[in-house]
């Protein structure tokens, strides 16, 4: 449904395709793929890269250094959002 809101703002029907005068719309096809498949969007799909790349980067210094950093905060959320930190 967003895809199809966004599009009628970008592309408003003029001349012979404005088919309501009432309803500034014209439908646009809007394809889509499985969240599982969609390597755009969603990126779901199993990638060795991406897995490699975040393993080495939540064992970096950096990271766990910022990760001390904002320990309070991170437990603050976990408790009042119900996520895990």
């Amino acid at each position: 449904m967003s895809a199809q809101a966004n599009l009628a703002g970008l592309y408003p029907p003029y001349g012979s395709n404005v088919w309501n005068s009432d309803l500034m719309w014209q439908p646009i096809p809007v394809h889509t793929v499985p969240e599982i498949e969609d390597e755009i969007l969603a990126m779901k799909k199993p990638c060795l890269a991406y897995d490699k790349e975040y393993e080495r980067l939540i064992h970096s210094k950096d990271f766990i250094e910022r990760q001390n950093k904002y320990r309070e905060l991170m437990d603050y959320l976990s408790v009042n959002t119900g996520m895990k930190s």
